[in-house]
C-alpha cells in the first residue's frame, strides 16, 4: 500500500489553548465543513475527547459513504489525531497540531497520511482528484480559522 501525505499550515492570532478549545466544541466539526461538501454528522456531536468515535456520511455524486473516525490521541493544547476505522480510504491518519509561536499567536498544522483503495487503479482514477479535494477543503478550513482568529 502506497501512502500519500498532505500538509497545511496557517499562523493565527490566538494561543494554542484557544485554538484547541475552539476545535473541542461539539459543533466545530460541522462548522469546518465546506458548503460544497455534502457531509452529515451521524449521532449527537460531543465535546472532543480521546476514544471518541465520530460517524459521518459523505455524499460523492450518487454514492453515500459512511466514515467512522476514532480520536486516537488527544493532548491539550497541542492537538489531537483522528484515524479512520471505516471509510473510503485504505488508511487515514489526520494530526491536528496547535503550536504557540515565540513571537505570539500560534500555528495550526494539519498533517494527513492516507492510502487509496484499489492499488494502482485507485491511484490512476482518484489520486489527483483526492489531492485536489484535500487542497480545496483545507484551504476553506484554514480560511474559517483566519476569519475567526485573524492572522498571526
Amino acid at each position: 500500500m502506497s501512502l500519500h501525505k498532505f500538509s497545511k499550515r496557517t499562523r493565527l492570532a490566538c494561543s494554542a489553548q484557544q485554538l484547541f478549545d475552539w476545535h473541542a466544541r461539539p459543533e466545530a466539526f460541522m462548522e469546518l465543513q465546506p458548503p460544497w461538501e455534502r457531509v452529515e454528522q451521524l449521532g449527537s456531536p460531543e465535546q472532543l475527547h480521546e476514544g471518541q468515535l465520530v460517524r459521518i456520511r459523505i455524499r460523492v455524486g450518487p454514492l453515500a459513504l459512511r466514515w467512522d473516525s476514532l480520536i486516537s490521541e488527544l493532548s491539550r493544547p497541542a492537538g489531537f489525531t483522528d484515524v479512520q476505522k471505516h471509510g473510503p480510504f485504505t488508511y487515514w491518519r489526520h494530526r491536528h497540531s496547535f503550536v504557540d509561536n515565540k513571537t505570539g499567536g500560534c500555528t495550526l498544522h494539519d498533517q494527513i497520511e492516507y492510502g487509496l483503495p484499489l492499488g494502482w487503479l485507485g491511484e490512476l482514477v482518484a489520486g489527483q482528484m483526492v489531492r485536489q479535494r484535500l487542497e480545496r477543503m483545507f484551504s476553506y478550513r484554514h480560511a474559517v480559522m483566519l476569519d475567526r482568529f485573524g492572522s498571526g
